[in-house]
């Protein structure tokens, strides 16, 4: 179960919409509360958009761009699977000292050392993963 946000639910999806030239759409169907909008209404999230010209002065996208709606589209469901990821160390992290001392008795004496090692790279990606989350609901 993720935590109650702020930011409009998902999923988002992208198109060039309708508007000014020049500009991808990041769009939701959903309200503050995760239902569904009736009939063709949709909130527009986020403009992108591109200084790209080509010959004619005909819109180009750069693949910058696009790249960037892309991300931003899918800033939903990556904050839902970091959230997940962040709850899934976390309940390892808990129960760190009960798996060190169970590997201190096992017959490789280098277990112990190896799951210590490995625990300290997991607290830096938890404590990473808690500050990109805080960022995204605007903690920080």
């Amino acid at each position: 179960m993720t935590s109650k946000t702020k930011f409009t639910p998902g999923p988002w999806k992208l198109d060039g919409g309708t508007g000014k030239r020049g500009q991808l759409y990041v769009w939701s169907d959903r309200d503050e509360r995760g239902k569904r909008y009736i009939g063709t209404y949709e909130l527009c999230v986020a403009i992108v958009e591109t200084n790209g010209r080509c010959e004619g002065g005909a819109v180009c996208w750069e693949e910058e761009t696009q790249a960037n709606a892309n991300l931003i589209a899918a800033a939903p469901e990556m904050y839902e699977a970091l959230e997940a990821a962040n709850r899934a160390l976390d309940k390892i992290e808990r129960n760190e000292a009960v798996i060190i001392t169970a590997l201190r008795g096992s017959k490789d004496p280098g277990m112990a050392g190896a799951a210590t090692a490995l625990f300290e790279g997991l607290k830096r990606n938890l404590a990473h993963g808690r500050a990109a989350l805080a960022k995204a609901k605007g903690e920080k």
